[in-house]
């Protein structure tokens, strides 16, 4: 029984009970029938088209599964990572508050998300695992983590990664937004994943760059190689990207 104070355990325990599924039978069947019928009378809408930049990013968006290996420059590198999840300044909230201005917005300015990173190939930068500090816009080495192609052998076998300049993992630090807003800030700090990883795959899409993100994982064994405990900060969510091959 769960004490009615305890803001935390539910949230944690629940996160530490969703590892991968492999239910492979699932992956053979058909998808299923849409049980939702459009009645008669509903009404069409106009279509519009790619006709501002943000439209027509939103459309050449899609998931890259085919990566070719190729030297990625410096300054496009850091120019992903600033605009996707970076700090911009500070902004007064009145009263005296100050909070951090970022691509992505997060419950109660918290920003629970920490990000690393695996790479190889980008110019003038080790291939190496790196935490990203958003506002000094700077990336510390993680020692002893592995390389990218054994990292990627952790994401359910997706061999296609291989060839990608870059994996990002989105990690939580859980009690950030947890001891203000309780199990719900669960809830918030999902959010704030989908929010950063959209901005990466948009940014990718304007740099002619592919995308692909990453839901799946072995996340003890993920953890421990980056030196995360997988309680209290875990990855949540990953994403690669890099140059496609051309089909």
């Amino acid at each position: 029984m769960l004490r009615a104070d305890d803001a935390t355990s539910l949230p944690l325990l629940y996160h530490l009970n969703s590892e991968p599924w492999l239910n492979f039978e699932a992956y053979t069947e058909a998808p299923p029938e849409r049980s939702w019928r459009p009645a008669a009378e509903a009404r069409a809408l106009p279509r519009g088209e790619a006709d501002t930049e943000l439209v027509g990013l939103l459309r050449r968006r899609c998931s890259c599964r085919r990566f070719v290996r190729r030297p990625m420059p410096l300054s496009l590198f850091a120019r992903l990572l600033e605009n996707s999840c970076g700090c911009f300044g500070l902004r007064d909230q009145g009263g005296g508050l100050l909070s951090y201005t970022r691509p992505s917005p997060s419950a109660g300015a918290l920003y629970p998300m920490e990000i690393y990173l695996a790479t190889q190939q980008v110019e003038d930068l080790a291939d190496s695992v790196y935490h990203y500090v958003p506002d000094t816009h700077s990336l510390e080495p993680i020692p002893g983590a592995p390389l990218l192609p054994e990292l990627s052998s952790l994401l359910l076998s997706q061999q296609f990664l291989a060839e990608a300049t870059a994996i990002v993992f989105l990690a939580a630090t859980f009690r950030r937004t947890l001891r203000k807003y309780g199990p719900r800030g669960y809830r918030y700090i999902l959010l704030e994943a989908g929010h950063t990883a959209q901005n990466f795959c948009l940014m990718a899409t304007e740099a002619g760059l592919g995308s692909l993100c990453l839901g799946g994982f072995f996340d003890a064994q993920l953890n421990h190689r980056l030196g995360l405990d997988g309680c209290e900060q875990a990855v949540l969510y990953g994403l690669a990207f890099g140059y496609p091959q051309q089909r």
